[in-house]
């Protein structure tokens, strides 16, 4: 039995010292060379591990710039288009990053609150709930869920969607989710000074705003067509009223 144990020992050092030897390296870089020279092969540019990665979003005009984010709350910058990557953290999960069509340096990204960067990711700046409004921040469940307790009881939900107005950087929308009490539908907010106030301009169908599409393409400044998981509605942003698409058309001229 011992000189058994001994020769199995033995048989499986030689097979890990083999697998491990030059040769068997240098045919593994070959075949992974091949593959890459493949055309149309996908290769590994990272960031790897942390579960899986979301919303890849490319900076307009610069492909270098990407933001993406992972399952596990970390989020992630690169600036010379995936050969390095720097990590952030912005307390929870990011849902959604936007950024300014006028001004490539800037970009939001927005979770159970709003932030912005003027330095395309390395600062980062909440900026709704204003800071001077927040008297308290909770982190709850074995997930750490966080959530913001404000003065003024905003936002009350997490924010799904960002998109900043491309005639006007000053006019941003918010997508926010059903309220976190699970009642009541989704809600759409607008700033036109550019974040530093917030009023609520209408209510959709659904509990999550999945899209927002502003008029302002196609010279409509007043409209806004927004999509949830349930509903596809075209937003009066003067009057808030709320007319539901049968068929969701954007605009096309």
């Amino acid at each position: 039995m011992r000189k058994a144990f001994r020769l199995l020992t033995l048989v499986s050092c030689v097979l890990w010292i083999s697998s491990c030897s030059p040769d068997s390296r240098s045919t593994d870089q070959a075949a992974s060379q091949t593959v890459e020279k493949e055309p149309g092969a996908w290769r590994i540019i990272g960031p790897g591990g942390g579960g899986a990665q979301y919303i890849p979003t490319i900076t307009p005009g610069d492909p270098q710039n990407v933001f993406v984010r992972c399952d596990m709350t970390g989020s992630y910058v690169t600036e010379n288009g995936g050969k390095c990557w720097r990590m952030f953290n912005l307390r929870t999960v990011v849902r959604d990053f936007e950024f300014d069509p006028q001004n490539p340096n800037t970009v939001y990204a927005c979770n159970t609150g709003l932030y912005r960067s003027e330095d395309r990711g390395r600062r980062w700046q909440l900026i709704f709930p204003d800071p001077a409004d927040v008297v308290e921040e909770t982190m709850r469940g074995d997930h750490a869920s966080q959530r913001f307790i404000t003065k003024s009881g905003m936002p009350q939900s997490s924010i799904a969607k960002i998109r900043v107005d491309p005639s006007n950087s000053n006019h941003i929308y918010l997508g926010l989710s059903r309220a976190w009490s699970d009642e009541g539908p989704a809600r759409l907010l607008e700033s036109t000074d550019r974040g530093t106030s917030w009023k609520e301009i209408a209510t959709v169908p659904g509990r999550q705003i999945l899209a927002i599409f502003p008029g302002s393409w196609v010279g409509r400044s007043d409209e806004l067509t927004v999509v949830t998981e349930s509903s596809c509605t075209r937003v009066s942003r003067s009057e808030g009223h709320v007319s539901e698409l049968s068929i969701c058309l954007l605009y096309t001229s």
